[in-house]
């Protein structure tokens, strides 16, 4: 399964199976990083709650833990570069409550709601043979995607500044990117690659 896009020209130049229908695994959190960013100013504070209990056995996180507070973009590096399901929970409950003007919406209700906004946002991208179901990818009944679909996400994350600053990223803070193509100090390294997300 894959797909070369040429971002000058607009168009596929090369596709092998780019409609079969797949896992999108930690891919998922470029889409989870649009919706967030739909509705969060990337300065706003945000406070870990317990939503960061959702994440399934043996995930991906960065850490984070019960009462620290972040910046939304922050929590975008959180999200992109360690690729930590704790922060696609904590990013998906915030945004949700700001998305319903509601503070009080429950944890479960949230990210509920915030699936729903993923699902929505990926229509609007022409993704026709996704659906969603957890906001940080990991595998759930139902969950699906194709190659094609992850190049229109793809192409919408990288208008945004926040998510392509991040996605450049080697490391932030204590959080080392799980791309290796973008590690100076990595085999795989890569000067022309920019992002965006490994899944």
């Amino acid at each position: 399964i894959a797909v070369v896009y040429d971002v000058s020209l607009g168009e596929v130049i090369y596709a092998q199976n780019e409609n079969a229908v797949t896992a999108p695994a930690s891919l998922t959190k470029l889409l989870t990083a649009l919706v967030a960013l739909d509705h969060l100013a990337p300065g706003k504070t945000i406070t870990v709650g317990e939503e960061i209990n959702l994440i399934g056995e043996n995930s991906s996180v960065a850490f984070l833990a019960v009462g620290q507070k972040y910046t939304v973009k922050s929590l975008i590096d959180a999200l992109l570069i360690p690729s930590g399901n704790d922060a696609a929970y904590v990013l998906a409950v915030n945004t949700a409550r700001v998305a319903a003007n509601d503070n009080n919406l429950s944890i479960d209700k949230a990210v509920s709601d915030f699936v729903r906004l993923m699902n929505d946002k990926a229509r609007k991208l022409g993704c026709v043979s996704s659906y969603f179901c957890t906001p940080d990818g990991y595998d759930a009944e139902g969950q699906q995607t194709t190659a094609l679909d992850v190049v229109k996400i793809s192409i919408e994350a990288r208008k945004n500044a926040t998510i392509r600053e991040s996605v450049q990223k080697e490391k932030s803070g204590g959080w080392v990117n799980s791309n290796a193509l973008v590690c100076k100090t990595s085999s795989y390294y890569n000067e022309c690659v920019t992002g965006l997300k490994t899944g």
